[in-house]
C-alpha cells in the first residue's frame, strides 16, 4: 500500500494554517487585553497569552520535526 504523501502534506499545511490563525486571534486578544480597563485585564491577558503560547509551541513542534527530517536527509 502506497503512502499518500500529498494527502499528508495537505493535512500538515492545514494544521499549520489553523495554528497560525489561532495565533493571530490570540495576538489580537492580547492587544485588546492590554488596552482593557480595570481588574479584568489580568485575566484577559493570561487567557490570551496561554492560547498564544499553545499555538507557538505547536508551530515550534512542526518546525523541529521538519528540521530533524532535513538533517536526516
Amino acid at each position: 500500500m502506497a503512502f499518500d504523501i500529498e494527502f499528508v502534506e495537505r493535512i500538515i499545511n492545514a494544521s499549520m494554517e489553523a495554528a497560525l490563525k489561532r495565533m493571530r486571534q490570540a495576538d489580537e486578544k492580547l492587544e485588546k487585553a492590554q488596552r482593557a480597563p480595570g481588574g479584568d485585564k489580568a485575566a484577559q491577558l493570561a487567557e490570551a497569552l496561554e492560547e498564544y503560547n499553545r499555538c507557538l509551541a505547536e508551530l515550534v513542534d512542526y518546525l523541529n520535526v521538519s528540521s530533524r527530517h532535513h538533517r536526516a536527509d
